[in-house]
């Protein structure tokens, strides 16, 4: 079979990679751009050993906007050749490229606005009769992704279905909270905790203090302006709320689960 007659450039690579053979070199690698024969050099590589050979082309692709996306575009290639995945599936905050935040319309900015719905389950009410009970209730929520931690601020209200005949368990809370996220693709785990100030009636005659916050929880979107945000937490009132009848000076602990849904400003 003949082959094509190489370019200056082409047989200078051929005898760079011959000489690393000679050299002990067993794998030299070649970086040749698009269009600059690199089918044609490898074919001379090739014919010019008496060995059987596989011939193997990665055809893994993953498009660049602009010179930016280069450095990202080159190290999630190189990611998805050692994984043996696909580089779309591998992106990360850090190596989303101009391209593909068009279609996933990735957020402009890292502070993000949403509602939280939420469920709380007080373990330890100032009612003697009724020391659990439950609430729900919605809450407007900031949430500011650096990439390396995540804050949010929250504002929102509960109230319990207790049954009638008993006064309804509400709250009114203002909190923020700090987490670290364990990874920066686009499903996150994290965890973390925070203070809240609230204006309460769990079961008591009602007080009011801060209350504090620990759990964590998963960012489902957050390579996207749209985030969804599942979490569950513990919470401990550092403030006592006085039973009725009693009198006796209750600390009000318990757990929260909530789904929020947030997005980009613009």
């Amino acid at each position: 079979m003949s082959l094509l007659k190489l370019r200056d450039y082409q047989g200078e690579a051929v005898e760079a990679v011959e000489r690393d053979w000679r050299d002990g070199i067993r794998r030299p690698a070649l970086a040749m751009a698009t269009g600059s024969g690199k089918t044609a050099t490898a074919s001379h590589l090739i014919s010019r050993r008496d060995v059987q050979t596989l011939f193997l082309v990665h055809r893994d692709e993953l498009g660049a906007a602009s010179v930016d996306d280069l450095d990202p575009v080159l190290a999630r290639l190189a990611e998805g050749l050692a994984q043996a995945r696909p580089a779309s599936e591998l992106a990360e905050l850090d190596t989303i490229t101009e391209r593909e935040a068009r279609p996933r319309l990735k957020r402009a900015t890292d502070a993000l606005f949403g509602l939280r719905l939420a469920s709380t389950m007080a373990l330890n009410r100032a009612d003697p009769d009724r020391r659990t009970g439950t609430a729900s209730g919605l809450s407007l929520l900031w949430l500011y992704d650096s990439g390396q931690f995540l804050a949010d601020v929250d504002l929102g209200f509960v109230v319990s279905n207790l049954e009638e005949g008993r006064d309804r368990d509400h709250a009114v809370t203002l909190g923020m909270g700090i987490y670290v996220p364990f990874t920066k693709t686009d499903l996150t785990p994290y965890a973390g905790g925070g203070l809240a100030y609230s204006w309460a009636n769990v079961g008591g005659g009602g007080a009011n203090g801060l209350v504090a916050r620990a759990g964590g929880g998963i960012l489902v979107g957050r390579l996207s302006r749209v985030v969804v945000r599942l979490d569950a937490s513990w919470f401990y009132s550092l403030f006592t709320e006085r039973e009725r009848v009693s009198g006796k000076e209750v600390n009000v602990t318990g757990v929260i689960a909530s789904i929020a849904l947030t997005g980009a400003a613009k």
